[in-house]
């Protein structure tokens, strides 16, 4: 099994990369079948399939949809921007659709606060039921991100380190 863990913001800087690197090192743990999937790699190349007819990545093959094809499983691991999902993580997912049928999708919610982005997993939840992902019950909440890595990015947080690897576990064995 290939899991894609898909960094889902563009931004420089943000607290959703130490949490993906931390969940890459804690999935390793169990297969080495794992690839970070930055957003900001493949989002100037994504164009949207709209409903009614052909385009993105269905008219012009792009580096996602082999990502995609080749992933059983994704993690997406998106931070609450004004209360929703970041816009560069859905214009990627908007450029393909039937690909991702039957995809096995996680969400790893990155939040500033106390309320840990609980937002953007109310938020994001309808949209991969849209995309018809067989959307996993593990879910993970990273709450006040620039408290629980330090400055370089390592994890300082035991509590939030058990809370990862448990939700690797629980992606390796479902």
């Amino acid at each position: 099994m290939h899991i894609s863990v898909v960094l889902g913001t563009a931004r420089v800087s943000n607290q959703s990369e130490h949490v993906a690197q931390a969940i890459v090192t804690a999935l390793k743990a169990h297969t080495n079948a794992v690839s970070l999937v930055p957003v900001v790699e493949h989002v100037s190349s994504a164009v949207t399939v709209p409903p009614w007819g052909e385009g993105g990545a269905d008219t012009v093959p792009t580096e996602w949809k082999a990502i995609v094809e080749k992933t059983d499983a994704f993690v997406f691991v998106l931070p609450e921007y004004n209360h929703s999902f970041p816009g560069e993580w859905k214009l990627l997912m908007d450029s393909l659709f039937g690909e991702y049928k039957g995809k096995r999708a996680y969400v790893a919610a990155v939040g500033g606060g106390q309320f840990a982005g609980a937002r953007v997993m109310e938020h994001v939840m309808p949209v991969l039921v849209n995309f018809q992902f067989s959307v996993g019950n593990d879910r993970l909440h990273i709450a006040n991100a620039s408290k629980v890595f330090d400055r370089k990015g390592t994890l300082t947080d035991d509590a939030t380190r058990d809370r990862i690897e448990k939700f690797a576990s629980a992606i390796t064995t479902g």
